[in-house]
Formats: C-alpha cells, structure tokens, sequence
C-alpha cells in the first residue's frame, strides 16, 4: 500500500514516474520534456523532477542539450536488436538454469497464462498479448534471482522493460507457439533444448530488427539509447567491452541501474503511508463510468466511516496473472472484487490470497443466506471458511429466435433435454441440395468451449472432482450421459455445426443473422448486445432458463465478490467497506454500471431487472446457478479450451470425431488425476 509522498520521497517518486512513462510509451522518443508541465502533472515542484531528469540522464533514457533542455533518448533499430540479442543469451541462460529443477507449480501458472490469452492470440488483439508476453519473460527470470549470476540476470528485468516498450514485432500467433514450446521444454527437464527454443525465439525477432536496420526503417517504437564512454566507464570502475557488435558496458550499467531502481522502491515502500484502505476492482461497462462510480460509493463510505480507501483498476487482460501473483506471494491489496476464490486460496494456503473473514460473518452479515442466492453463495464458501460478498453474477441462460419457433409451430422454449432435440430438429433448415442455411442449435456461446460441457454434465449429475480438490470423478455415468447428447445433436441428429469445437467459431452473427435458432448456453451480456447492436431483433428472440436434464437444470454461473487479502493491516476496516458495498441500493449501484447481473433478489426485483423479459429471466436462471469454480490450483490447465486441455481432447475426441467414448472418458480421468496429483 502507498502513503501520501514525504518531501523525502519526492525525487524518488519522479523519477518512477518518469521512467513508466518513457517505458510505456507516454513520452515518445525524441519528445522534448516540459518541465513545468511535468511538475503540475506529478504534482511536485521543480526540484525533485530535476533530479530525476538528472538520474535518468546517467540511465541514458532522457539526453540533455548544452542549453539544458531534456529529451526522451531515441534509440534506432540496431541498439534495439543488440538489447534482444543480450536477452537471448541470458533468458537462454535462464532457461538453461531452470530447465533440471523448476517446480510444477511454474510450469501450471505458465500453461494458464498462455491459456488465458489465447483468444488474444485468435483475435490478434496485441494489447492483451503484449502484457502477456512480458509477463512470461519476466515470470522466468524471476526464478533465478537467487542463482550465483545474481545482478547479472536481474538486470534482464530492466533490459525488457526496454526492449518491449516499443510493443510487438511479430504477430502473437507466431511467438505464442514458441512459447509453448519453451514450457514443454522446461516441462520435460532439458536444459539444452530449452536454452536453444528460448534463444531461437528471440533471434526471430532479431532478423526483424536486423532487416529493418537494413532497410534503413526507423524504429518500431521507443527504446532509450545507451551511450558508449569509456571514461565515464572507466570512472566509474566499469571496463568497455565490445562483443559481436554489442556493448558490454550497457549490461554492467543496465545492472546498476537496476540496483539503484530497487533501492528507490525500497525507499517509497518503506515511507508509504498505512492509514488508507487499498482496493482494487476490474472495470466493467464503460470504464470511466465504473470508475466514477465506485469512487463515488467510496467517498459515501468515507463520509460515513471516516475510513480512507485509494482504489486502482486492474485491466482485465492482466487479471489472472495480477491474482496468481497475488496467491503466490505477490504484492495485494488490503481488499478487492476478486474472482475464482477456490483455486486463487488452494493456491494460497494460509499464506497468501484470499482470507477467510468467518469472524466478521455473524456481525456484519447476519442473515447472508436470506440476503444472497445459493448459487452465488458458493463461490464465496470453500472448505467450510466464509471469504465475502459476492457483487456480480455471470450467469447462462438458453437464448432462442422466437420468429423461427413460431415459423415451425413450436410454443416457446424447450423444457427438457428431449424437447431441444425436437425442436431443433425443426428449426434446422436446408437447401435443396441439403446443405444447411440454418442450424437448429448450438451448445454455448464462443467465450470458452470446455464450458458446454459442464451444465450437461452437471444436469445429468455429474461432478468434476471431490470437494477437496484431490480426486477426478469424470469417469461416470453422467460424463457418458452428456457427451452422448452432445454427439447425437451433432451427427445422428444434425442439428449442430460440426465446426463448433474448431477455432474461430463465433455463434453469435450466426443467431443474427438467421443462421442459428437457437444456443443452449448463453452469457446474459447478450441481452445487453441485442438491445443494444440489433434494435431490428426487437421482438424476434427472447430468453429462457436452462431446459432440465436427466437430474436437474443447473446452469452455468460464476460470481465476482470483495474479499480481503491476507496480510492486510486494514481487515475490519475492508470488512466495513465491504458490508457498506453490499447494501441493497449499494449493490443496485454497481449492477447498473457494471451491466451485470446482481447476486440479490431484492435487487433483481427492482425496476432496472425488470424492465425487459430477458432480465427477469436471467434473474430466475440464478435460482438454478452451479458455480464453476473448482477447488483445485490445476484447474485453469484441466480446463484450458484448446487442444492439449484435457476437457477440450475428450469433448473433441468424442463428439467430432466420434472416438470410443469409454475409452477417451478413461484417458481423460487419468490425465485429470494426474494434475490433481502434481498440484
């Protein structure tokens, strides 16, 4: 947590400050620095930003003129590829190190952040991989810090930081392959083959800049330029060495560099202040909206309490990681609007993450059962501990084209699993040479494939694990029940796309554009997108609850909640924050900025939820909610929705290639368990 800045602090807090901007691109190379304007923006005087500017001058990221105006360094195509070729050899190195003892614990959170941005990867959205991308080289070199090589290897930290701030040299679809590759090798314990993928992937990138260099093409973006003075070297007890074209001195001044950068932080950590309550939330809806508006809940809270909070946004695309890291020992929050709470606290244990809060329940919450719906409930209850309020839900709900049914004579929704083959037997529409201009049903919306399959399996009764995360339990007779239904939708009833599993299927423009009638499991979202995008629809779709299957009808959901976090100095002051939050014209607040379904029925019987059919029955599909979260840390990889995901190669296997399904059910249970075991 950070404090108000002491006039000790000041020159410290510039220079970060200044550095995050010539690093994230919010000062361009060659831009001239301002400096009044810096000082207003920073909210300092003159003084200290001189200091800083001073110190990020013997960095090399700032140049200053003989008549003491500053500029951001520029740095052209053939510094930056000799920073790339210093990472090559010291993440190879690192790689190498790795390679004989890294943990299962590194090689699963690895898995999970490449599978949490392969839709960026599908969609070639560069901003959500770039964070990635740095996330995976940092994450590595973070592992050997201990190793003798010591500050060497750390300065990899600063020398990325440079060499990524221009953004991505290549498409994420090539380097997100090596990537893997990279993990399988480390995975599989060889040194040599690890250290050679790491170097091949980034003299890939290399070629590039060599290319451009030749070409005489500017460069791609902002890296500061490090100067080459022997005498400033040899003052400083730093010997200049060339080496295939690269300065070796830049690595020495790269390290102390780094050095000094940690002892700054050290500084602003240990003056920061420890009366204000930090909490961070995602953003949802229009984010200046959220922001605004939870700011404004938040000074209500104050007014009330006297209790100070600093609220920060954590970007979605970064979320996983940010609460991975958080679970492992990383710097939290005092509090926040959090997510997978059972496998983020197995993952923690009683160090780290998310904290039980089950002395607070009886006074702050005293009728919470009556209060909240079951089903959201769940995801804050784990292991017999009460971890906070859930505030947001993200339920399914079956989504069909009502002028289709009418069409074919078919009275609303489906009601059980016979009645979607039925009808959409119906519904599906086919030229005179049987090609299909319109598909009867689709299992589930484009966001996560492997989640299709959990409400059937659910709905014939089916579970994933034991409650303690440490047994599969997929190999069942509810497991043979679903993807049975799932298989005959597809080839004995030819009623589903058999593309649905492949990449790149998105039934959304299919359903409007008269392609689909009808999707067994759809986010509430796309209540807001239709009214929203596709006024033509009025009229022409509607929503429904799950329709039951052989034991229920369960539907697929998920809760965001507040919780706090271990080791926070501020519990009982998050747990007032939190119960303020909770409040029912509180939580009405939030639902409507986030767009999100609230976890209340007193608030999804208010005017905003019931203002349009498709909201009161997302408001009944809670009453049917299974949350989707697992208690188990390998989760994410069982689960990951794409080849190589153990639930993705069974609902492939089975239900596109029609593989013996006993057979593949028992694969996956052992493959299953095998994660459980190495977690």
């Amino acid at each position: 947590m950070r404090l108000p800045l002491t006039s000790e602090t000041l020159e410290d807090h510039c220079y970060r400050e200044l550095r995050q901007m010539i690093l994230g691109g919010h000062l361009v190379s060659g831009e001239k620095l301002v400096q009044e304007d810096l000082a207003v923006r920073l909210g300092v005087s003159r003084t200290p930003l001189r200091s800083a500017i001073a110190r990020l001058e013997r960095e090399n990221f700032i140049k200053l003129t003989t008549r003491g105006e500053a500029f951001v360094a520029e740095f052209g195509p053939r510094q930056i590829a000799d920073v790339f070729e210093m990472r090559a050899v010291l993440e190879g190195l690192t790689c190498r190190l790795l390679a004989p003892t890294i943990e299962r614990k590194h090689i699963l959170y690895l898995r999970s952040l490449m599978a949490s941005v392969k839709p960026a990867v599908e969609g070639d959205d560069r901003d959500v991989y770039r964070d990635a991308d740095v996330e995976f080289h940092t994450y590595l070199t973070n592992l050997v810090t201990d190793h003798p090589l010591g500050r060497m290897l750390e300065s990899l930290h600063l020398i990325m930081a440079m060499s990524l701030a221009q953004g991505l040299l290549r498409a994420p679809e090539e380097t997100f392959g090596e990537h893997i590759q990279i993990i399988d090798a480390l995975e599989a314990g060889d040194p040599d083959v690890a250290e050679r993928a790491m170097i091949d992937h980034i003299r890939r990138t290399i070629a590039i800049l060599r290319q451009r260099t030749d070409a005489g093409e500017p460069a791609p973006g902002l890296i500061p330029h490090f100067k080459t003075d022997p005498g400033r070297a040899e003052d400083a007890g730093i010997a200049t060495m060339t080496k295939g074209g690269i300065d070796m001195t830049i690595l020495r001044r790269t390290a102390l560099a780094v050095v000094l950068g940690s002892t700054a932080a050290i500084a602003a950590g240990s003056a920061t202040a420890q009366d204000a309550v930090e909490f961070w939330t995602m953003t949802y809806g229009d984010q200046l909206n959220w922001k605004g508006e939870v700011e404004a809940l938040i000074d209500g809270f104050t007014e009330e309490t006297g209790i100070e909070v600093r609220h920060e946004i954590v970007p979605w695309g970064s979320a996983f990681q940010t609460y991975l890291t958080v679970s492992q020992g990383g710097a939290a929050p005092d509090c926040a609007d959090m997510y997978w709470l059972h496998s983020f606290s197995a993952i923690g244990g009683d160090q780290h993450g998310p904290m039980p809060l089950n002395e607070y329940r009886d006074e702050y919450f005293p009728t919470l059962e009556e209060d909240f719906y079951a089903g959201a409930l769940q995801d804050v209850l784990w292991q017999d501990d009460f971890y906070g309020i859930p505030w947001r839900g993200d339920i399914r709900a079956f989504i069909y084209r009502t002028d289709f049914a009418e069409e074919a004579g078919i009275d609303g929704p489906p009601q059980t699993w016979d009645e979607i083959v039925e009808d959409a037997k119906a519904l599906t529409v086919r030229d005179e040479n049987g090609n299909v201009e319109r598909w009867g049903f689709a299992y589930g919306t484009a966001t996560n494939v492997v989640s299709w399959l959990l409400p059937y399996y659910w709905q014939a009764g089916g579970t994933m694990m034991t409650d303690d995360g440490q047994t599969a339990t997929i190999d069942n007779e509810a497991m043979r029940t679903a993807l049975t239904f799932m298989r005959d939708l597809m080839w004995e009833h030819q009623v589903v796309n058999p593309d649905s599993l492949e990449a790149g299927y998105d039934p959304q423009p299919l359903f409007v554009n008269g392609q689909l009638a009808m999707v067994g499991s759809a986010e509430q979202a796309w209540g807001v997108e239709l009214d929203r995008d596709y006024p033509q629809l009025e009229g022409q779709w509607a929503m429904a609850t799950s329709p039951a299957g052989p034991e229920n009808s369960d539907s697929f959901s998920g809760a965001g909640y507040f919780g706090v976090l271990r080791g926070s100095d501020h519990v009982e002051e998050c747990v007032q924050l939190i119960e303020y939050m909770s409040r029912d014209e509180n939580m009405l607040r939030l639902a409507q900025a986030a767009g999100t379904v609230s976890t209340k029925p007193e608030v999804m019987a208010s005017e905003f939820w019931s203002d349009r059919p498709w909201k009161i029955v997302v408001g009944e599909a809670l009453q049917d909610a299974h949350t989707s979260q697992h208690p188990a840390p390998a989760w994410s990889a069982i689960a990951t929705p794409e080849p190589g995901g153990i639930l993705y190669d069974l609902m492939y296997d089975v239900i596109v290639l029609q593989e013996d399904m006993d057979a593949s059910i028992a694969e996956a249970q052992e493959r299953m368990q095998a994660e459980l075991d190495r977690s």
